[in-house]
């Protein structure tokens, strides 16, 4: 018998779920496990381009290339560094497993890889039609990492 988490996992969108407490909870600990497990720390400039205070009061979007796994992770931890939560746009993919639901907790959400390569596939439909929600109602930072 499954448990309720590995219940089937293969909807085309899934929403962000973002459960303030448990991201609390992953934010003080993120630095540590991080460090153990990645060998990463996450080392603030003391003189950046943009304030980061101005970016704690404001919307923001960051859009990133991350060539390796590391990239998210560094990114949590500034979301917990500026005592925020961010919504993140994931993969589809990373959603299948147990491991989708932690994710829509800690606000991801879903979007099909690959859409808009071409003129017959240029929409997108859960993750466009999620996005206004988060980038338009709400007061937390957005990731991307396009492709």
């Amino acid at each position: 018998m499954r448990h309720p988490l590995m219940k089937s996992r293969s909807r085309s969108f899934y929403p962000p779920q973002l459960n303030s407490s448990l991201v609390w909870a992953a934010q003080q600990i993120a630095p540590y496990v991080a460090h153990v497990v990645y060998r990463l720390d996450l080392m603030v400039s003391v003189e950046p381009d943009v304030a980061l205070d101005h970016l704690s009061a404001e919307r923001c979007l960051l859009l990133c290339n991350h060539p390796t796994f590391d990239d998210p992770i560094a990114l949590f931890l500034l979301s917990g560094y500026l005592n925020q939560p961010f919504y993140y746009m994931a993969a589809r993919e990373q959603f299948d497993s147990w491991k989708g639901w932690f994710y829509q907790q800690m606000g991801a959400y879903s979007v099909q890889r690959g859409f808009g390569r071409s003129p017959q596939h240029c929409a997108n439909p859960g993750a466009i039609a999620g996005t206004p929600v988060q980038t338009g109602n709400f007061s937390r930072g957005r990731l991307f990492f396009p492709e």
